[in-house]
């Protein structure tokens, strides 16, 4: 076949692919056919060739065909003409590109992935439910321990109250035995006594000396206003001055100064102990100790401090 011709002798097919056209791949001929920059010629020399084909030869092209077609297939389904690789950002209407499986994407799958969702963030809100109240637990209960101490406080200040009150009592109904003592005593001649005090100035305080808890007629009592005249006046009493044997030899300052004792410390220290008899006796000790070691009036309290701790310097530092 030369200048296009085709030779009606012999294997027109070879002869045909000897030409000197353009060789043509015969198992893409109808990708060939669809190309508009073919020629006419060449168009005319394929379709010749195809009417001339055999049996034989037209199943060995169709195989032909169909196996690269099935390739451009598989080429195309493995992503080579995608956009996945050509630097192109997620299209958002796909889903993100999520590529779901098939089980996922079931609409029993994700309505028991919802369903777990749903029970975790009902979880998550009876956790924080239950931190709300453990908070509101933990401040009714800073509230109760607060009131429950004012309460407890309240309990005992009302029983230390009325213990002073029964002290306060017992210190007055000896305060009016030493009232009754002491105007038994006032009319006797030559006879010094301190002057009654108002039962009223006395009815809320107990008795600030040992002296006045001590009946005036008795030994001590008369020992105490003796020591009492004499801080007062300076002079003796007339009833002891007459008693005394060393007469006119000594002064009366002398007597006063020598009459002066060592002050002696309280045997024991209060500890607030609910009994009267030792709550009295440690103040007794106390003032006696302050009067006889002549402790000026702005120390008295704070030594007398020293005698007592516990309760009793407990409520000492309160009052």
């Amino acid at each position: 076949m030369t200048g296009g011709r085709v030779d009606p002798s012999g294997d027109q097919l070879s002869r045909t692919m000897r030409t000197d056209e353009p060789a043509v791949n015969l198992k893409s001929v109808s990708d060939v056919q669809n190309r508009n920059s073919l020629s006419s010629e060449q168009k005319l020399t394929i379709q010749m060739a195809e009417a001339n084909l055999n049996p034989e030869q037209r199943e060995l092209i169709d195989r032909r065909q169909s196996s690269v077609r099935i390739m451009d297939v598989d080429e195309v389904s493995h992503g080579e003409d995608s956009s996945s690789g050509k630097g192109k950002g997620i299209d958002p209407r796909n889903w993100g590109n999520v590529a779901l499986d098939d089980d996922e994407s079931s609409p029993e799958v994700q309505a028991q992935i919802l369903a777990s969702i749903g029970e975790t963030s009902k979880k998550r809100e009876a956790s924080r439910e239950r931190r709300m109240n453990l908070q509101e637990m933990f401040e009714e209960f800073q509230t109760w321990q607060r009131q429950e101490t004012l309460r407890i406080e309240e309990k005992y200040q009302t029983k230390l109250d009325a213990l002073k009150r029964a002290y306060m009592h017992q210190g007055i109904a000896e305060a009016e035995v030493l009232e009754h003592a002491e105007d038994s005593t006032a009319g006797e001649p030559g006879f010094k006594g301190e002057k009654v005090r108002n039962y009223e100035n006395t009815a809320h305080r107990l008795p600030s000396r040992p002296s006045e808890l001590i009946a005036t007629s008795s030994h001590v009592g008369k020992l105490f206003h003796q020591l009492t005249a004499v801080k007062r006046t300076g002079d003796v009493p007339e009833e002891e001055s007459e008693k005394d044997p060393l007469g006119d030899a000594v002064s009366t300052t002398q007597k006063a100064k020598g009459m002066r004792i060592k002050p002696l410390k309280p045997t024991e220290i209060y500890d607030g102990t609910a009994s009267l008899r030792s709550f009295q006796r440690n103040m007794r000790e106390i003032i006696a100790y302050l009067e006889d070691g002549q402790v000026p009036e702005y120390r008295q309290i704070e030594v007398a401090s020293r005698f007592l701790k516990g309760k009793a310097y407990t409520f000492f530092e309160r009052t």
